[in-house]
């Protein structure tokens, strides 16, 4: 009895130790296919805080998440301007101070957001305050140029980090024995990245483009 017993327990952890290079292969993969990812969105992320945005007309959405200094550091514009006294028009907006202790120690810095905007403060009579105009540039062919240059170096960034990480990333899961599927997976991946960075970029290119005929219609 006892030898068949020490036998059964020599099967079972000669059964466990095969089984533990596949489990570890399979753990290996799974790490890498979790890390490419979280470094992809990240790329994909990267970008789209780096582009900035250009709407042809001004609404309320457009300045969404933008912040401002205030004794050094920045909180979010809606949480320190009443937006009951926020006056949007084609090409200008006028905040206003949701406290008037707001006023002078606020260091607006739209301009670090969105660098195509042009900040000016001004006094209120009717506040007895201060308002804040900003406004969009004309879109000139001189700044059209700029813009272009800007979004496409940081969309041929983004792409140079993803195909890096592509070409990398499939020789690590090689080695660690992906299996097609695992391979799929990772091209689908990285194939989404791409398409959402060209996706970026086509929509605020069709933004200065957008905002350029504008400005030749008013012009």
């Amino acid at each position: 009895i006892m030898k068949k017993i020490i036998s059964l327990l020599l099967a079972v952890l000669l059964l466990g130790t095969l089984c533990l290079p596949a489990y570890a292969a399979g753990s290996d993969v799974n790490r890498i296919l979790i890390n490419a990812e979280k470094a992809v969105d990240s790329y994909v992320h990267n970008f789209m805080l780096k582009r900035f945005s250009l709407p042809a007309r001004l609404i309320p959405t457009s300045f969404v998440d933008i912040t401002v200094e205030i004794d050094g550091e920045d909180v979010y514009l809606d949480s320190v301007l009443d937006p009951d006294r926020t006056e949007f028009g084609d090409d200008a907006l006028l905040f206003a101070p949701g406290k008037e202790e707001y006023v002078e120690p606020i260091i607006f810095s739209l301009t670090k957001n969105f660098p195509l905007l042009v900040v000016e403060k001004t006094s209120s009579g009717e506040t007895d305050g201060t308002l804040i105009t900003v406004s969009l540039p004309g879109m000139t062919s001189d700044l059209r140029d700029v813009c272009e240059k800007l979004l496409n170096a940081y969309a041929v960034e983004a792409d140079t980090k993803i195909s890096l990480l592509r070409s990398t990333t499939a020789g690590k899961l090689t080695k660690a024995g992906g299996s097609d599927d695992d391979k799929a997976a990772l091209d689908a991946m990285f194939n989404d990245a791409a398409s959402r960075v060209s996706a970026f970029k086509d929509e605020y290119a069709g933004y200065i483009e957008a905002r350029r005929e504008l400005y030749l219609e008013e012009h």
